[in-house]
């Protein structure tokens, strides 16, 4: 597989980035729990994964493996921000290459999530309903070696962004841009009140210009979670407290060993 993207939401196809929200928030592949890999992660800013740029005489390619043995596992969460029925679909695109070519590199995600562990599903009670704070998730010990391709993260409304570090050098900024999508702008706020301008776009970092190119095991990887109810409003729940955050991210990087069959 060498790209994944999330498609329209709506029964008319004009209708692509307007309310309902659908977002396809987590996909994993593999056989089973314990051996699939988490691949994809977005909210309605639908960032998607693309790991090939179409330059001239390339010949070198970079691909997700699959197996006769793999599942696709998928996470809905399911918005409508129009206060009336509404019907959604979800719709996906996957551009795939038959069999394993020798000139595609393999690429492993690795994923970063600031309630990893907790039995959550990512999700994290806001620490404070008000003002500026950060999440840390707990370091990531980096298990591979291989060059860096990407990280992009996500944020719940209220979020500034996810900063990370590498053994404690800031390396990069995946920052939250707001309302600037049709669908990402609501003419009415939720049930509890908060926030009506959404989250539309998450920066992603570029690997090949990052301070850090390479993943080396034993480097430790720390991702934050930046809040700021004070520049972007919340989402309020119905008895008026902020609704549940979020800081996660994907980091996509090349594989020196194979992935195996499961």
């Amino acid at each position: 597989m060498v790209m994944y993207n999330e498609g329209q939401d709506a029964a008319d196809a004009t209708a692509v980035t307007v309310a309902p929200e659908t977002c396809d928030s987590h996909t994993t592949i593999g056989s089973t729990a314990s051996k699939s890999e988490r691949w994809y992660a977005s909210g309605n800013e639908r960032s998607h994964s693309a790991f090939n740029m179409n330059l001239p005489n390339n010949t070198i390619w970079n691909g997700y493996p699959l197996y006769p043995s793999d599942n696709f596992h998928f996470k809905i969460e399911l918005m409508n921000m129009n206060h009336e029925a509404q019907i959604g679909y979800v719709t996906v695109t996957y551009d795939i290459v038959e069999g394993h070519p020798e000139n595609f590199r393999e690429i492993k995600p690795v994923w970063l999530d600031a309630a990893l562990c907790t039995g959550t599903g990512s999700e994290i009670t806001a620490p404070q309903q008000s003002g500026k704070f950060s999440v840390v998730a707990e370091p990531w010990v980096a298990t591979f070696d291989g060059a860096i391709l990407g990280i992009a993260g996500h944020v719940h409304d209220g979020g500034v962004g996810v900063r990370f570090e590498v053994d404690g050098q800031h390396v990069c900024d995946s920052v939250a841009t707001y309302g600037s999508t049709s669908g990402s702008i609501s003419p009415k706020p939720m049930m509890g009140g908060g926030a009506t301008v959404h989250v539309s776009a998450m920066s992603t970092c570029i690997g090949p210009l990052l301070p850090v190119k390479e993943l080396k095991k034993g480097q430790k990887w720390t991702l934050i979670a930046d809040y700021d109810y004070d520049k972007h409003l919340g989402i309020l729940e119905e008895d008026g407290k902020q609704s549940d955050i979020m800081g996660i991210a994907l980091l996509f990087a090349l594989r020196s060993d194979k992935r195996q069959a499961s």
